[in-house]
């Protein structure tokens, strides 16, 4: 029976994928053997969730939720909370596990019982494309976008001329966008091409979560008035988003790299001295890998090192 997994897919409509959205089928797949079916937020199914900053959004049915993080200032009930509100939703939530800390915090204030368990289920792939990602290292920084900063949501559009911080003034610095074509071999080789970078500094939180799991030296990417540097992630007066706060919680950090682009974009022999000082490779993966896989309510048989992809994926909505 497959398994019913909730996600942002792409739409007839709106015929791309958001990579790290995409990845959601991609790895439970290839975890269980199972087929997915994709399952929308409102269903009154029985569905797992995973992937994405999502749990806001869900109405009706029985949520197991396995790594999701959530934006608390929205609502899936709009006209009755102008904020996440979890006791309007209609829905039963399981918590097998977490994004972070700051989502499990928002939950328990609400009475709802989550495990100590945490972690991106995206930290799995340190593993299982372990192989796939090898090959020769761009020399080069990759900035990597966020959706909203695209001129218009498909994989060829270009960033919006008011963002200072993707002026390439150097051939060693190139954009990547999150966006890619609907099929389950796009979005991984938009992982292999994240991971071929030396450097890379990100707006995306999965493109951030792609670059430290592969030990590529990365940092969040902003502007802003203050400088460049490692920073609590619970400091509200930096500029740093609440999903990188999140993700790093969960890893068991109180700190992140934060990376300020000046006025004229990024300056290729100042961004790398930051990240050769300030990003540090992170020890503790299998251990979270472990509690996620312990964590997942079914059965695994595919937690392996894939030296080829199945071509079953290509079945996959993405």
């Amino acid at each position: 029976m497959p398994i019913k997994l909730a996600y942002a897919a792409s739409t007839a409509r709106v015929p791309y994928a958001n990579f790290g959205d995409a990845l959601n089928p991609i790895i439970l797949h290839l975890l269980t053997g199972e087929q997915i079916s994709h399952s929308n937020f409102d269903s009154d199914e029985h569905k797992l969730v995973a992937i994405g900053t999502i749990l806001q959004d869900f109405r009706n049915g029985t949520a197991d939720v396995w790594g999701t993080g959530l934006d608390v200032r929205v609502s899936a009930m709009p006209n009755e909370r102008h904020y996440f509100d979890p006791l309007l939703t209609n829905v039963f939530y399981r918590i097998h596990a977490v994004r972070g800390q700051i989502t499990a915090h928002t939950l328990r204030a609400f009475g709802i019982d989550v495990p100590a368990t945490y972690g991106d289920p995206a930290i799995l792939l340190r593993r299982m494309l372990n192989t796939y990602i090898k090959g020769e290292k761009q020399g080069k920084i990759g900035l990597v976008c966020h959706l909203s900063e695209l001129t218009r949501y498909d994989n060829t559009a270009s960033t919006r001329d008011d963002l200072h911080h993707y002026k390439l003034g150097s051939e060693d610095l190139s954009i990547i966008s999150p966006i890619t074509l609907p099929t389950a071999k796009d979005v991984l080789a938009k992982v292999k091409e994240i991971a071929s970078y030396k450097y890379i500094l990100s707006r995306s939180l999965h493109g951030l979560i792609i670059a430290d799991i592969f030990d590529i030296p990365c940092a969040y990417l902003t502007s802003g008035t203050f400088r460049s540097g490692v920073y609590n992630i619970f400091d509200a007066t930096v500029d740093i988003d609440h999903r990188i706060r999140d993700y790093y919680s969960g890893l068991g950090r109180t700190t992140a790299p934060v990376y300020v682009c000046p006025p004229d974009g990024v300056n290729v022999e100042e961004a790398q001295r930051f990240l050769e000082r300030s990003w540090e490779p992170y020890s503790k993966w299998n251990s979270i890998s472990n509690n996620l896989l312990n964590a997942l309510p079914f059965s695994i048989n595919g937690y392996q090192d894939y030296t080829t992809i199945p071509s079953t994926i290509d079945n996959l909505k993405v």
